[in-house]
Order: C-alpha cells, then structure tokens, then sequence
C-alpha cells in the first residue's frame, strides 16, 4: 500500500481556507469534546498541528472550558482539561 501523504505534495492553505478550517473544524469537534471528554485526529505535519492547536483554543472558547491538545507527532488528542472534568 503506498503512503500517500509522502508522494502527494501538500498545498498550503489559504488565509481564507485556514479561517474557514479552524471554525468549521471547532465547531465539529467541540460537541464531541463535550460528549466524551476527547476526540484525536491525525495531524502528521507541522503546519496540522499548528491549525488543530487554533482548532483547541476555538474549542475552548465555544465550551467556555479549560481545552488542552497534545500530539505523538502523527495524532493530536483534543481534551477537557483533566481538572475541569
């Protein structure tokens, strides 16, 4: 099976298309975080990780709840803040 992520090359987002990312993206997730405390998502590149960082803090702001993300370096965990559960 061919990893497509190493032969495709990735075109870099727009202003526009990051803003319309980080908001559709927050509003999905956030009622996922509420639900079940977490949700992961892939994020392999540096450029990902840096747009689901946004993705939290939105996330944060739409819960109005202490959100933490971390990252593997392939996956990035969205979460409540364990003090907050």
């Amino acid at each position: 099976m061919t990893d497509v992520s190493r032969s495709t090359p990735v075109t870099p987002l727009s202003d526009q298309e990051e803003t319309r990312f980080t908001a559709t993206m927050a509003e999905m997730l956030s009622g996922e975080v509420a639900a079940k405390g977490s949700v992961r998502v892939t994020a392999k590149t540096d450029d990902m990780r840096r747009l689901f960082q946004d993705v939290t803090r939105r996330v944060g702001l739409i819960l109005q709840r202490p959100v933490i993300s971390y990252s593997n370096g392939r996956e990035m965990v969205i979460a409540l803040d364990a003090e907050d559960r």
